[in-house]
């Protein structure tokens, strides 16, 4: 399952598909994909020369979703093994 779900986010996000190939409607839905955000971040600094002020939007949303993930597998880690005793 999570190798479907990387898949899926990094057709979305423009990993595998350039964004600026993409339709209008797929640019504005791949701004949901943490992909998108880690490559725009990173073809700021790389194509850009960009300072750490214009990816830092980029990198707090990485962040935050890595904090939401994390929560939400130790909320399943642990109703799962408080279910199993």
């Amino acid at each position: 399952m999570g190798g479907t779900f990387n898949i899926l986010l990094a057709a979305i996000g423009g990993i595998m598909v350039p964004k600026f190939i993409m339709p209008e409607m797929m640019q504005t839905f791949a701004n949901i994909s943490p992909m998108s955000w880690a490559l725009d971040g990173f073809l700021q600094v790389i194509l850009h020369g960009s300072s750490i002020g214009k990816v830092l939007p980029y990198a707090a949303c990485l962040t935050i979703f890595a904090i939401i993930s994390l929560l939400l597998a130790s909320f399943i880690f642990t109703k799962r093994t408080h279910y199993n005793d």
